[in-house]
């Protein structure tokens, strides 16, 4: 009652009070925008340059500030390129680094995949994969409802599903790796805890005729990418849908001699997505 009779008194009052109250909304405004996802700065999408290594496959590598990541478009129609993944056990899975799996199959592309957990201890290298895991057209491992995954036809098409238990819509299902979550859909990115690391993500265009593969490695401590950046990224490069596969210590990349590009993991993984190509 007091501030009331101040204003309805003295003009000179109300006007410092309405200051006041102006000066506080716009102060919570900004402050509250502090806490909504990060935009994507204009240094984390550069113009992108892709470079040629033939057989349907580009490539980009870019360095930022805190971390640096390389970006493949794959051409799924080329049939010189095929798709697999290694073979788990029904249960547990022992793990080992990636640039292992890629060396023991000459893959000319090996990439993490799905989530895993560690059924017994941190220190032995036996995992149990949180997420579906398909082979040869076999389910190895159980879909989770809760992830997405990249899935890999007979004709070898790629699909994204948001949730793993959509694959029992999909025909002829030959591969498949699960992830975390769609990052990318109809063009539309979704917003995520703005949170950095390494990552590991993939994206399909329309038709599913092209893969995307986004590798993530940070060089500082607080480096690395959003999700949302990710997405920016994949997107920009001609992605549709995209989806973030597992991601931090896990984020591994390896390519062959020629073109000798990788992202070191940082332990042992019992999964990995392989690119082939032949001669």
């Amino acid at each position: 009652m007091l501030v009331i009779n101040l204003i309805n008194k003295n003009t000179k009052a109300s006007r410092f009070f309405l200051k006041l109250l102006f000066l506080s909304f716009l102060s919570l405004v900004l402050f509250s925008c502090k806490t909504l996802p990060k935009v994507v700065s204009p240094d984390t999408v550069q113009e992108q340059l892709w470079q040629d290594i033939g057989s349907g496959i580009l490539f980009i590598q870019q360095t930022l500030p805190t971390s640096r990541y390389i970006l493949f478009k794959i051409d799924l129609t080329n049939p010189k390129v095929s798709i697999d993944t290694n073979q788990i056990g029904d249960t547990h899975t022992k793990g080992k680094f990636l640039s292992s799996f890629a060396k023991k199959e000459q893959a000319f592309i090996t990439i993490n995949g799905t989530p895993f957990d560690f059924p017994f201890s941190k220190l032995l290298p036996i995992y149990t994969l949180v997420g579906i895991h398909i082979k040869d057209g076999q389910e190895i491992s159980p879909a989770n409802d809760k992830y997405g995954a990249i899935c890999f036809t007979e004709d070898q098409k790629a699909i994204i599903v948001n949730s793993q238990s959509q694959i029992q819509d999909i025909s002829n299902v030959k591969t498949a790796l699960g992830g975390f979550w769609t990052i990318l859909e109809n063009d539309t990115i979704y917003n995520f805890n703005p949170f950095k690391n390494s990552r590991m993500a993939v994206g399909v265009n329309s038709d599913g005729t092209q893969l995307f593969i986004l590798g993530v490695e940070k060089t500082k401590s607080e480096g690395g990418l959003t999700y949302m950046e990710c997405a920016e990224i994949l997107k920009e490069g001609g992605a549709s849908k995209a989806l973030q596969l597992d991601g931090g210590g896990s984020t591994g990349l390896y390519t062959s001699q020629e073109i000798n590009l990788f992202i070191k993991s940082k332990r042992p993984i019992p999964n990995v997505l392989y690119i082939f190509l032949s001669n």
